[in-house]
């Protein structure tokens, strides 16, 4: 297996990815190694239960700490069946925080979207605009040489997908927890037992005082 130079990427470019931009007639989103997804019009929130459409009256949106979030590309994909594809999030989000919790990779033979389950496991808000580049796609052949093809090319469910699907979504309804919340929930409980344990004590002494009047009083 090798992987796509950047050279090797542009020669094939235009026959796995559309729409491609380009810029000084080059593809504008092609990297040394690897080419730039942007993010589509549709986003999944966990914590909202709902899909979200971005466009023209709402160009972005918010991932909040300990929220999960399915992202669709923007960009259809078609992937030869003499190469494989990786996928990530930028560099720039995983700094943030934002974790692809789906798949790494994409089999030959798959057509379609593709989508992004992510975490934010970050202490803020990560904030992800409509038509930016989010996402990276890396280029790898089957064997040593470029010849080597899959002989039982991706035919699943998520074929032809160019909508996240409701069952992606079922997926990830629920409260999400994150590190966070369950550190104020601990602190929460710290300090509700040290009231309790106060009155406890209270409690107590109040009672031995009373036991030691009644003694001495006998």
């Amino acid at each position: 297996m090798a992987f796509l130079s950047d050279e090797a990427i542009e020669r094939r470019i235009y026959s796995i990815i559309d729409p491609i931009e380009r810029k000084d007639g080059r593809p504008k989103n092609l990297e040394a190694s690897s080419y730039e997804l942007k993010l589509g019009e549709e986003v999944f929130l966990s914590s909202d239960k709902k899909l979200v459409r971005l466009g023209r009256e709402r160009i972005d949106v918010t991932i909040r700490p300990g929220d999960f979030a399915i992202l669709l590309s923007h960009e259809s994909v078609k992937i030869p069946d003499d190469l494989m594809a990786l996928i990530s999030i930028k560099t720039a989000y995983k700094n943030m925080g934002l974790v692809n919790i789906s798949g790494f990779h994409v089999d030959p033979g798959f057509h379609g979207k593709l989508t992004f389950s992510v975490y934010n496991a970050g202490p803020g808000e990560i904030i992800l605009r409509h038509m930016e580049t989010v996402f990276v796609i890396f280029f790898a052949t089957l064997g040593r040489d470029d010849g080597t093809k899959c002989q039982r090319p991706y035919n699943g469910g998520h074929q032809e997908q160019h909508t996240i699907s409701s069952h992606d979504m079922n997926k990830l309804t629920g409260k999400p927890v994150s590190p966070l919340d369950l550190d104020e929930r601990l602190q929460k409980l710290e300090h509700t037992s040290s009231i309790q344990w106060g009155l406890l004590a209270a409690l107590t002494v109040a009672v031995l005082v009373a036991v030691f009047r009644a003694l001495i009083r006998g």
